[in-house]
């Protein structure tokens, strides 16, 4: 449209009086203004789906990161699936099972002993002497062992046989006190170190059901969404066929919207070109009859010499009324420029108006770029 714009007609094709005109100026422009305002449209349209998909994708993809953060943050799964908590539970029990019976041992011979000092003259004072000096375990108190200094003495009393056998069975148990002990001491730190690994393994499973949990919660969230990006995504693809079918169709009535105008275009080069080679040609034809004239011209003048001398010689004989062209003169001959229709020209005589050189030589050049000479 440009170049239509810009490509001036040639005064000559124009009348004289009308102002400079282009080639735009004989053709209808609001078609391709029409064209033009519905494919912006149908690009507008497009434009603004495909901006829609794009804001659904940026969320799906917004969501899409979020649970692969959410996954990388959960611990990873225990490549054993053995849990240690059985073991370690059993170990504790067995542990705890053996501690109560040696508690109990310990217990029984307390007992005894306890007994046997409130079998025993002076128990009373001995265990205050004992706790003064720090020589009883932490807890055990005088008045839980003997209530009272004459506790001893509402005693059924023992037998000699019985003191002697209590007291074999106290020295015998006292020998067993420090292995039972350190037995327990050992059984008790066992189990400290047992209890961290199971405070540990809770703590990871806790993370993992914990992080799990919160990937499954993203993964829910995006499930509930999903449907809608599903949705704009079936929307956007039959919105855009819609737009592709008016876009190709358009795009057809451009392209044969451009044919046409190179068309005109290259076809008024055509016409350049063809007004010069009718120029040519009548100039040869006005060369022709020009020289045609010539011979004819002297025909006419030998011919009117003829006549002359003829009319000296017979003029005075044959009575001029007897044939009125025996004193006409010899005939003129006259050529003329006419249409298809027999009509005369102008006033002129030229029927093909002559084209600038420079404008001619510019219509060639272009036609033959064009392949078309």
């Amino acid at each position: 449209m440009d170049t239509l714009r810009s490509t001036m007609v040639a005064s000559a094709f124009r009348p004289a009086d009308e102002p400079p005109r282009t080639l735009l100026d004989f053709i209808d422009e609001s078609s391709v203004e029409t064209l033009r305002t519905s494919l912006k449209q149908t690009i507008d349209s497009a434009q603004t789906s495909r901006s829609s998909f794009l804001s659904s994708l940026k969320a799906f993809d917004h969501d899409r990161q979020s649970l692969k953060a959410a996954i990388a943050s959960a611990p990873s799964p225990s490549r054993s699936r053995d849990s240690p908590i059985p073991p370690l539970l059993h170990s504790l029990s067995t542990h705890a099972a053996e501690m109560a019976v040696l508690l109990d041992s310990l217990t029984s011979h307390f007992d005894l002993c306890a007994n046997a000092v409130k079998h025993t003259e002076g128990g009373f004072l001995a265990l205050k002497d004992a706790v003064a000096h720090n020589r009883l375990p932490d807890g055990v108190t005088v008045s839980g062992v003997i209530a009272s200094p004459d506790a001893s003495h509402q005693l059924p009393p023992l037998s000699e046989a019985e003191r002697r056998e209590m007291l074999q069975v106290l020295l015998g148990d006292a020998r067993e006190v420090s292995a039972v002990v350190q037995d327990l001491e050992l059984r008790l730190l066992e189990m400290e170190q047992i209890a961290p690994q199971i405070a540990a393994y809770v703590a990871e499973q806790r993370g993992a059901y914990a992080g799990t949990t919160a990937a499954f919660g993203v993964l829910e969230a995006i499930a509930a969404r999903l449907p809608g990006y599903i949705g704009a995504s079936a929307r956007f693809g039959d919105e855009w066929r819609g737009e592709r079918a008016r876009l190709e169709e358009q795009a057809r009535e451009l392209d044969d919207m451009r044919v046409f105008y190179e068309g005109y275009y290259a076809s008024y080069d055509g016409l350049l070109v063809e007004v010069a080679r009718r120029r040519a040609a009548e100039e040869k034809m006005k060369g022709i009859l020009r020289k045609a004239l010539e011979q004819v011209q002297r025909v006419h003048d030998a011919d009117t010499r003829e006549r002359e001398g003829f009319r000296r010689e017979v003029g005075e004989f044959l009575p001029s009324d007897l044939w009125p062209g025996l004193v006409a003169n010899a005939p003129r001959w006259e050529v003329g420029v006419f249409g298809e229709e027999g009509e005369e020209g102008d006033g002129g005589g030229e029927s093909t108006p002559e084209l600038e050189r420079g404008v001619v030589e510019e219509a060639m050049r272009r036609e033959k770029e064009r392949g078309g000479l």
